[in-house]
């Protein structure tokens, strides 16, 4: 799945990327792994969904059965995948960063 970026996130992105040692791939699926964690957590709300919108594009490759699972689980909270891996990923490169303002 491809997430594209907006380039006021690419900033905050190669951040993520720096920090964690891993390559946008990754990063997108840890990071939708990491919402999806935090949602639950907090009793599954969130305000922010950011669209898949943006010049800057990373894919990640799921297995069927990982796609049926992120898929439904992003649906759940009103994502979809692009979405979800987007979110996730700029998600946790926020938190590798130390939570800098936006």
């Amino acid at each position: 799945m491809t997430s594209n970026y907006e380039t006021n996130w690419q900033a905050l992105l190669t951040r993520g990327l720096e920090l964690s040692g891993q390559n946008p791939a990754a990063l997108q699926r840890d990071g939708a792994t990491t919402l999806l964690w935090t949602l639950l957590g907090s009793g599954g709300s969130s305000s922010v969904v950011l669209e898949n919108r943006g010049t800057l594009a990373y894919s990640s490759r799921y297995t069927s059965a990982e796609y049926v699972a992120l898929s439904a689980s992003a649906a759940r909270y009103g994502y979809t995948v692009e979405e979800f891996q987007k979110t996730g990923a700029l998600f946790r490169s926020w938190l590798l960063a130390g939570k800098p303002p936006l």
